[in-house]
């Protein structure tokens, strides 16, 4: 390839032909690279594992077939809503109902595991 003396390159422009012109060291680096990564991710990064996230949450979902909000409501939802409000580790209680199914979110105190008081 003939160099033309002329033109003036850029840094970038050097430094990307220096390694077009040299493809032998550019795929040694290259496998240089990638085998390093591999070998940080797997041998060389300590890794502790994942911390446990205790989100202080539960929804409930719930079906009754009657086809009327209302009554799924006084039903279903409301007395199971106040029942979990006298529960001492429950902070709020948030319930929807729909025509034939219901929902309801529970938030617990701070600091209540939400897997043990949810079973």
């Amino acid at each position: 390839m003939p160099k033309n003396t002329t033109e003036r390159r850029g840094f970038l422009q050097r430094f990307t032909n220096y390694f077009f012109e040299r493809k032998v060291l550019t795929a040694v680096l290259a496998t240089a690279l990638v085998g390093y990564g591999i070998l940080s991710y797997t041998v060389l990064l300590k890794r502790d594992g994942f911390p446990a996230i205790n989100v202080p949450y539960a929804v409930a979902q719930g079906t009754y077939a009657v086809n009327d909000p209302s009554k799924v409501d006084a039903a279903v939802a409301k007395p199971l809503s106040n029942y979990l409000l006298t529960r001492p580790e429950v902070k709020s209680v948030k319930a929807t109902s729909e025509a034939n199914f219901m929902v309801v979110i529970v938030q617990y105190n701070e600091g209540v595991d939400s897997e043990k008081v949810s079973a």
